[in-house]
């Protein structure tokens, strides 16, 4: 018994080493590991970025045609909208046989405002439009923001009417044609109105006799207002008994081609927008050596993102694990403004094709954060050329909202990857 036990206990001695010795495997193990074969995750924000303001002059407005007003921006400058459009006929189904003019007016509700300060009153110019439209200075407008000088510098005005917004669809903008323009008007509506044609017909003639309406503002500290359903209402009366023939615009866009329609009488209204640029935006345009750089919707500013080191990345035998864009903010407009700063980021292919898109809201640190590991993947897989893509920092939907961004250069912008190798 004294043997066995005396056995017992040296071997317990001998096997604490060993149970010891296996509690530290992983750290034993680890030593003895070459480390190139050991997997390591590394994070690297050492590519250069370069920036620059870029100012499109292509904004234009197709979702809401009917944009009006302006407003001074305390760095951007002064900004102003305007719209065009054609009228048409409602309906063919009075006659103005024997019916003398009362009155003209045109009507339209603002609903909501884009930008600026809405309890301020404007001036709005009305003016009528004596170059007819036609659907190819539609398609220059949309595809490069090219529209004749002859166009609005031949409109003939009619008038002006100081409106301060309602902000209601039952009040709105109400103004009365001139009496005597009023009546140069109607007599040219009676001349090709008929309710014995189609209504087509009628309504082509129309647009070369009354070829539509260019309102628009001076530059004011006011706001950019959306107008929806304007119209012309003609009251006439004949006997005592009134009557109303009322002219509306075509939510028709000139891009659709309809066999009833193939000379496109009908097309929509269009929105032009006009800038004064300050002397900070104007000297930071095209400019990469400057501290600060500006975003702004419907004024057509914009950064541009050069990311031309990346190329770097592709001869690594790494995994890209996460990318994310940090982009640092000066400040923002979100007290002068009735929605969020949002900002997409939005990167185009060589085609000019929208390849990738994110969007950021900014964090309490003052940062935009874009997550760009998505579009790193693929365009390592696709083993294309990065100086090929565009990269832009832009509002969403810029041809509408007007929300403007300054982003501080001084504390760098930096794209941070985190990767396995």
């Amino acid at each position: 018994m004294n043997i066995r036990f005396k056995t017992l206990v040296w071997g317990i001695f001998f096997a604490i080493p060993l149970f010891y010795s296996c509690g530290k495997e992983t750290e034993i193990g680890i030593d003895l590991i070459d480390d190139d074969f050991l997997i390591k995750i590394k994070k690297d924000s050492s590519l250069h970025l370069s920036l620059s303001t870029e100012y499109d002059s292509q904004i234009r407005s197709s979702r809401f045609s009917y944009m009006l007003g302006s407003y001074e921006d305390p760095i951007t400058g002064n900004h102003k909208a305007g719209f065009l459009t054609r009228f048409y006929f409602e309906s063919l189904t009075q006659s103005l046989e024997n019916q003398k003019l009362d009155s003209i007016v045109i009507r339209m509700y603002d609903t909501s405002f884009y930008y600026g300060n809405h309890t301020r009153p404007q001036q709005i110019i009305i003016t009528e439009i004596t170059e007819a439209l036609s659907p190819s200075m539609y398609a220059d407008f949309y595809a490069r923001a090219e529209l004749p000088v002859s166009v609005l510098e031949s409109a003939q005005i009619i008038g002006t009417q100081t409106y301060t917004p309602q902000l209601s669809s039952d009040k709105g903008f109400r103004y009365k044609l001139p009496h005597d323009y009023a009546e140069n008007l109607f007599a040219r509506i009676r001349g090709v109105y008929s309710t014995n044609e189609a209504k087509k017909t009628v309504d082509s003639l129309l647009i070369n006799t009354f070829k539509g309406l260019y309102l628009y503002t001076d530059y004011a500290d006011a706001a950019i207002v959306r107008y929806v359903s304007p119209h012309i209402i003609i009251y006439t009366s004949a006997n005592n008994i009134s009557q109303n023939i009322t002219l509306v615009p075509s939510p028709t866009a000139y891009t659709v081609q309809s066999p009833q329609d193939p000379s496109s009488v009908y097309i929509q209204a269009l929105s032009i927008f006009e800038h004064e640029f300050s002397t900070a935006i104007e000297s930071a345009i095209g400019k990469t050596e400057v501290s600060e750089f500006y975003i702004k919707g419907n004024a057509g500013l914009k950064i541009s993102i050069d990311f031309s080191e990346f190329e770097r990345w592709r001869d690594s035998a790494v995994i890209i694990n996460s990318a994310q864009l940090f982009v640092p903010i000066r400040n923002t407009d979100y007290n002068l403004y009735p929605y969020p700063p949002l900002v997409n980021l939005r990167i185009y292919a060589a085609d000019s094709t929208l390849f990738y898109t994110t969007l950021s809201l900014p964090n309490p640190s003052g940062t935009y954060t874009f997550n760009c590991h998505q579009f790193l993947v693929k365009l390592l897989q696709k083993q294309d050329d990065i100086g090929s893509y565009r990269f832009e920092l832009t509002i969403p939907d810029n041809d509408v909202f007007s929300n403007r961004v300054v982003i501080d250069e001084a504390q760098k912008t930096k794209l941070l990857i985190t990767y396995t190798k």
